[in-house]
């Protein structure tokens, strides 16, 4: 009996691992998919390890002003890239003090670094619970890296 019941719950938690996975899958796919320029700097200080500090163009300009700020509105254009020029496409973005709720980490394989050297945009997607999450990194051509 005590057998068949340690196979019941690991079954069980094997089945809520494996939908989780599934859930997570489905709702990346069916993201809101957008491009956020990044911040001009030094790619060495950028580097450590096996991750990319990341600051976004837009906070720059928004995070200039002493008024607070609980939440920044960005426009996506034809291309997908999202900016402060207004366009039918609105995105809301939630802010946390004086940084955008935007993951600002990048992680990648070690020794590939070099691989991003070209990055100008980070490539993003806006989950349906509201957060987001970086998928990818692209070229000033928006080619993803």
């Amino acid at each position: 009996m005590r057998n068949k019941l340690l196979l019941f719950y690991t079954l069980l938690l094997v089945l809520c691992f494996g939908g989780y996975a599934a859930y997570t899958q489905h709702a990346l796919k069916n993201a809101q998919t957008f491009y956020l320029q990044m911040a001009p700097l030094d790619p060495l200080a950028l580097l450590s390890g096996e991750y990319m500090q990341i600051n976004y163009a837009f906070e720059q300009d928004v995070f200039g002003i002493n008024a607070p700020v609980k939440q920044v509105t960005l426009y996506v254009d034809e291309r997908g890239v999202a900016g402060r020029a207004k366009t039918d496409k609105p995105l809301v973005i939630p802010v946390h003090q004086v940084m955008a709720r935007l993951p600002h980490q990048f992680y990648f394989k070690e020794g590939t670094a070099k691989k991003y050297d070209t990055a100008a945009y980070a490539q993003l997607k806006r989950l349906q619970d509201g957060r987001f999450l970086i998928s990818a990194l692209a070229d000033k051509d928006l080619k993803l890296l």
